[in-house]
């Protein structure tokens, strides 16, 4: 005797209860000859393996009914969660009056049952019997999607790589991304990466990553590649950036798949549903393989939910219903596009309202080829182009000299990843040919050469990447490059404390950066020395993130404090007399500039000079005039407010300039602040710099034979020197 599966109509009747069966064939409209549970199941049976009685029941039930039936018959069976979630609870002993659900409504016509021979109260799946299937499948037709139509060859997944590739550039570029945040750019260099992408998208003002699901997308397969770690390329990033178009696309899509839920709670927008833990995208994964040419999101939750009768508890723990998987693998499709593994059939069926995709030839690829797939498999992807455009240097009078080079937007990222290193620190246009090709604009000038030979980018480097590119560079243009790059100089850091550059013009560009003159650099002391302070460590790294490649003199280091430490010091000075006094007396100093708060008693000044000795005394009075003198010289270097009658700045700008140029002296009439009179001095002019808004001359003042600050508003007359 052949035992029947229990998952067909007969077994499954066999589990039902005398009040079950009996009201199964009472709301069907099935006699029974006898009040017997036998009769009554053989009743139900019966009502069903009739072919007029089962269309006639399926015409009266609601179109909830029929697409409900349709789901089922494509799934067979679906977790206990899922199908009481999509279409409501179930009531085994529901009271006549009160109305029904669409599950009980299949629950009480004999189509629902328990699909994994447990007993109702304990059942994890439900689903309808295979050979009740059979019969009602041609009064419930299920959905089909179209055939897929000749499109043509769909785009490669090129676009992405690129998008990503300029991503990390953006990042290796000097300036552009400094000191970024862990997950996000900061809203200008969101912008200039948009610019940069292939198809730059339309962004506010102040876009942010949430905003864009795009670029969230970027920086989320940038970081599960581990090509980007805390806002920095990493070595597998520069690794990826020199493979090729295939290693470099499987790395991406393996990313997308392996990563982690943190890490996708991290990049996931406010809008997206939560992409479920593993195993829900290997699973995912292997299904696409068995999908026709065409399948919607529907088809393939069948075939998931369907046949992973293992995943109950994990349906269960991460779905509600049959339509939040919908939306779940509708989410993942969107990643498979963006990935190019799945396209969306165009044109779309007539009256659809859900998207039908296909697998790409890509797609199909990497799939049948696993993570042992190898470049020598026939590439689904273009490669990449080392061509660049004929480059030209232009040297307008008008404008600062540059050299501007268009590399087509399929150029390999790593030789772009170089270039930007010597490319001029800003946003990088992108320009559409009369041919449609997209074209990445750089823009070489004195400035960014230099900055890149401050952080150890030399020309040798340069011009190798331009010689792969195509771009051969004669000597001439060579040597220009080569004189670009020493524009920055090469400022030397004494261990006297003392900075030395080789021309006056290097001095002024150091002096231009405010981050310099505010943490590192002192007043100057000449036309090409100027004092610094703080730790050596510290002013290398100040001085190279400006732009300038400095490097250490080899005279000897200073005395340690230690080394000093011992010395015996006064009686007077030791007991704080000595600096008290000195103390006060640069307090009365400061009042005749500034009315003093407080007046200072004279008795307390004099019993403090009475308790230092005499030759302490004239050590105090020796600095206490040259701190009067550096007040003095502080407030006529600017630091004080213009005078009563400040002078026109724009005035004395082309005298200043012409002597600049000469290197000659000129005669100043200068409104002195800190003795608030008119003074003479001859002053060699080096520069002209701005604070605030406000022109100062840098120059050397012969008369107090220091290097002091002016401002032009001060200045009451000048006259060349005879």
């Amino acid at each position: 005797m052949i035992s029947t599966p229990a998952h067909n109509l007969a077994p499954l009747l066999q589990r039902l209860n005398y009040h079950q069966v009996r009201r199964m064939a009472r709301t069907l409209g099935a006699p029974a000859p006898a009040d017997r549970i036998d009769h009554w199941r053989a009743a139900v049976a019966g009502h069903w393996a009739d072919s007029a009685r089962t269309a006639q029941t399926l015409a009266q039930l609601p179109v909830a009914v029929h697409t409900a039936l349709s789901r089922l018959l494509a799934l067979g069976s679906a977790p206990l969660r899922l199908v009481v979630g999509e279409y409501g609870s179930l009531r085994l002993h529901r009271p006549r009056r009160e109305p029904p659900s669409v599950t009980e409504l299949l629950y009480e016509r004999g189509l629902l049952y328990p699909a994994d021979n447990r007993p109702w109260s304990r059942t994890t799946r439900l689903g309808i019997p295979k050979d009740l299937s059979a019969r009602l499948q041609p009064y419930v037709p299920g959905e089909s999607p179209p055939a897929s139509p000749s499109t043509g060859q769909p785009e490669t997944p090129l676009t992405l790589l690129h998008d990503i590739s300029r991503l990390l550039i953006l990042c290796l570029t000097p300036g552009v991304c400094q000191q970024p945040t862990a997950r996000w750019l900061k809203p200008t260099a969101l912008q200039q990466l948009n610019q940069q992408l292939r198809w730059p998208l339309p962004l506010p003002p102040r876009a942010t990553h949430k905003q864009t699901p795009y670029l969230r997308r970027l920086m989320f397969l940038a970081v599960a590649a581990e090509l980007l770690h805390q806002g920095e390329v990493t070595p597998a990033g520069w690794r990826w950036l020199a493979e090729s178009p295939v290693a470099q696309w499987r790395t991406l899509v393996y990313a997308w798949r392996d990563a982690g839920p943190t890490l996708r709670h991290s990049y996931q927008g406010d809008d997206e549903p939560p992409t479920p833990s593993s195993p829900w995208l290997p699973t995912l994964w292997r299904y696409l393989t068995c999908q026709p040419a065409t399948f919607t999101a529907a088809t393939l939750t069948h075939a998931l939910v369907g046949q992973e009768a293992g995943l109950n508890a994990f349906f269960a723990a991460h779905f509600e219903s049959l339509t939040q998987v919908d939306q779940a693998i509708e989410h993942a499709c969107a990643w498979l596009r963006l990935l190019g593994l799945v396209d969306t059939v165009t044109p779309a069926p007539t009256g659809a309202d859900t998207a039908v995709y296909r697998l790409t030839p890509a797609g199909r690829w990497l799939l049948a080829a696993g993570e042992c797939a190898v470049d020598e498999t026939p590439s689904p992807t273009c490669d990449w182009t080392a061509t660049a455009l004929p480059a030209e240097f232009t040297a307008p009078e008008d404008e600062a000299p540059a050299w501007r080079l268009a590399l087509p937007w399929r150029t390999q990222p790593v030789l772009v990843a170089r270039l930007a290193h010597y490319a001029e620190q800003r946003s990088t246009p992108i320009r559409v040919t009369a041919d449609g090709e997209v074209l990445h604009e750089l823009c070489l000038t004195p400035a960014s050469l230099a900055h890149a030979a401050a952080h150890g980018d030399g020309l040798p480097a340069l011009i190798e990447t331009l010689a792969t590119l195509g771009v051969c560079l004669t000597p001439t243009q060579q040597a220009t490059l080569a004189a670009w790059g020493a524009q920055g100089g090469y400022p030397q850091l004494r261990w006297l404390s003392v900075l030395q550059t080789d021309t006056p013009d290097q001095l002024a560009q150091l002096y231009a950066h405010p981050s310099l003159v505010s943490h590192l650099l002192g007043d100057p002391l000449s036309r090409t020395i100027a004092p610094w302070h703080g730790e050596l460590e510290a002013a290398v790294r100040l001085l190279r993130k400006a732009g300038f490649a400095p490097s250490v003199g080899a005279l000897a280091p200073p005395v340690q404090p230690q080394a000093a430490a011992g010395m015996a010091l006064p009686g007077a000075l030791a007991s704080g007399a000595g600096p008290l006094w000195l103390a006060a007396q640069l307090y009365i100093v400061l009042g005749r500039y500034l009315p003093l708060p407080l007046p200072l008693p004279t008795a307390l000044v004099q019993a403090l000079s009475a308790q230092t000795p005499l030759a302490q005394q004239a050590a105090l009075h020796l600095h206490l005039d040259t701190l009067t003198q550096s007040l003095a010289d502080l407030l006529d270097g600017g630091y004080a407010p213009a005078p009563p009658q400040p002078g026109d700045p724009h005035r004395w700008r082309p005298h200043l300039e012409q002597a600049i140029a000469d290197e000659q002296p000129v005669e100043l009439r200068y409104w002195s602040a800190g003795r608030n009179l008119v003074t003479q001095r001859t002053v060699t002019p080096a520069w002209i710099e701005e604070r605030r808004g406000v022109p100062y001359l840098r120059g050397e003042c012969h008369t107090s034979g220091k290097f002091l600050l002016f401002r032009l508003d001060r200045i009451v007359n000048i006259e060349p020197r005879t």
